[in-house]
Order: C-alpha cells, then structure tokens, then sequence
C-alpha cells in the first residue's frame, strides 16, 4: 500500500508541474553548467557512461534555470532507464544560429515508430511503473521557452532528443 501511496503522489506532482502556469522568468545560463546541475541529480546507474561533447565557445542561453534543469534531468533519467544493461549516453551541444542546440543521444533500446509520435503525449506511456509526464513536461517546458524539441530514433538503435533553446545574442 505504502509503494501505491508514493506512485499516486509521484503522478500527482507531475500533473501539476505540467499543469502549472508560472510566469517564465528568463535569465542567461551556460548550457555546461545547467547539463552538470542535471547529471549530478540523476539517478542514471553506473553502468551507463555519460558523455559530455560541450565546447567552452558555445554561447549563453535564455532559460528559466528550474524548469531547463527538470528538462534535462527527465531526458538524462529516461535515457538511462531505456539503457537497462548499460550504454553510452552523449550530451552534446553546439551553436545554431540564434540558437543554442543541446542534443541527449543514448545507445539504448530506441522508440518504436509506431510510438514515436506518441511519446511527447502527456500519460503516455511504455514503462511498467512510467507516469507517461516525464517527456510532455519537458515538451511544455521548452515550447514555454519558444523553443524546439526534436526527437529521433530506430528500434534497437537508441534514441535521440534534441531541444532549441535561443542563445543570448
């Protein structure tokens, strides 16, 4: 009862950290260092190899620092959880325009094609214990950016997931 108690409180917060309508308060981040904030809060295990492909030239973000660090952490966390027997997530970014692209690729099982345009959908779902909030949280948090979320991936393959966020000009 105890485990159902903290999976219906789990689905709950999600809900309403997806339903909640703050102002978007933006200030300028280094894309690194909101990337190391979401890497040391993960819960990835150890047999996946987090790599990180992020040169010191890559210019400064506008992002509100709470809502860009969950993003990251969801797609950091569900890389590892499609990486049951290890792999290799990269994270990487590099400079597009006016944009700053932050791309997270693992080398895990990968997204059916038939889920693939599913996965953003809030409570959807392909895990056992999955909330089905973790990715539309982070589709809401970078559309309420004015950014772009791009997600691409082979059964079997992993997956890859790219966001847009502007740079600071």
């Amino acid at each position: 009862m105890e485990s159902e108690v903290e999976a219906s409180n789990r689905i709950i917060t999600e809900l309403l950290d997806y339903s909640r309508v703050n102002p978007l308060s933006l200030s300028v981040a280094e894309v690194e260092t909101l990337v190391d904030g979401a890497i040391s809060e993960s819960w990835v295990e150890q047999n996946v190899n987090i790599v990180k492909e992020i040169k010191p030239e890559i210019p400064e973000v506008w992002a509100n620092l709470e809502q860009i660090h969950l993003a990251f952490l969801n797609l950091i966390n569900n890389a590892g959880d499609a990486m049951p027997d290890g792999g290799t997530l990269t994270i990487s970014a590099a400079d597009a325009g006016e944009f700053v692209e932050v791309q997270f690729k693992d080398t895990g099982e990968g997204i059916a094609e038939e889920n693939l345009g599913r996965v953003l959908d809030p409570l959807f779902t392909t895990k056992e214990k999955g909330t089905g909030m973790g990715l539309a949280l982070v589709s809401r948090i970078i559309e309420r950016h004015d950014g772009d979320l791009n997600v691409a991936s082979t059964l079997g393959s992993g997956a890859t997931f790219t966001i847009k966020l502007h740079r600071k000009i």
